[in-house]
C-alpha cells in the first residue's frame, strides 16, 4: 500500500469514529439538533476531503486560492473564530444568566430575614 492510501484508511476511520461520537452525544442529549447536524456535516464533508483530496484542489481554483492546503486553513481559520465567537457570545449569556440567578438568591434571603 502506497502512503497516500494507509492516510485516506486511518482519516476515514478518525472521521467515522468522530461521526459515532457526535451521534452518540446528540442521543445522550448532550448537544442539540442544530449542532448535531452542523457537526455530522462537517464530518462528512471531511470523510469526502479525504476520499478524494483532488477535490480540494478544484474547490480551492473556483475560490481563487492557489492551493486546495491554503484553502483549507483558510477554511480552518475562518471555522476557528466562528466558535470562537459562539462560544464567547454563550459564557457571556452564562455570566448574564448566573448573575441574575444570584441576585434573585440574595433577594430572597434578605427578605428571610
Amino acid at each position: 500500500m502506497n502512503n497516500t492510501i494507509i492516510l485516506q484508511v486511518l482519516g476515514i476511520i478518525v472521521v467515522s469514529l468522530i461521526m459515532i461520537l457526535v451521534f452518540r452525544m446528540y442521543f445522550k442529549r448532550k448537544i442539540i439538533l442544530a449542532d448535531f447536524i452542523v457537526w455530522e456535516f462537517f464530518w462528512a464533508l471531511v470523510g469526502i476531503l479525504v476520499l478524494a483530496p483532488a477535490l480540494m484542489t478544484d474547490i480551492a481554483k473556483v475560490v481563487g486560492v492557489g492551493r486546495g492546503v491554503d484553502a483549507i486553513i483558510y477554511f480552518a481559520l475562518f471555522l476557528l473564530f466562528y466558535l470562537i465567537f459562539k462560544l464567547s457570545v454563550r459564557v457571556e449569556k452564562l455570566d448574564q444568566d448566573i448573575t441574575k440567578v444570584v441576585k434573585e438568591i440574595a433577594l430572597k434571603e434578605k427578605k428571610r430575614k
